[in-house]
């Protein structure tokens, strides 16, 4: 579990316009780790937020850098209703999620924005 700083992009809801974001990031290569699209905001995991961040603002792109946490866990049955119990009873509300790739065989990577990711860290532990 860790910490990661995703790109919350505005885009037009409009053919081609992710497809715009990844080829100026994959053009500089920087990686896609995962994404979600929410109305007219593509979430953004990169292998490089910050360079990502600054070729897309140069591009005309507005966009917001967000501190979300990056879950590698066992791909097994159960393991997202032991998170999102730990954190509910703890008070904390999973904003949105999304899954991630993972190179590590038999694991899966979640995306959970949360208010506090320093606590939920420490709920998680």
């Amino acid at each position: 579990m860790a910490a990661a700083r995703e790109l919350q992009v505005q885009i037009a809801n409009e053919p081609g316009a992710l497809g715009t974001i990844s080829e100026i990031l994959g053009e500089h290569g920087i990686n896609i780790e995962g994404f979600g699209v929410w109305v007219a905001t593509a979430h953004i995991l990169t292998s490089d937020p910050d360079t990502a961040a600054v070729l897309l603002r140069e591009e005309g792109f507005q966009l917001h850098v967000a501190d979300v946490l990056k879950l590698v866990v066992p791909d097994e049955p159960g393991n997202l209703a032991e998170i999102a119990r730990a954190l509910g009873e703890a008070g904390m509300n999973i904003d949105y999620s999304y899954t991630v790739s993972t190179p590590t065989p038999g694991a899966a990577g979640f995306i959970l924005a949360v208010a506090n990711t320093g606590q939920a860290e420490r709920v998680l532990d």
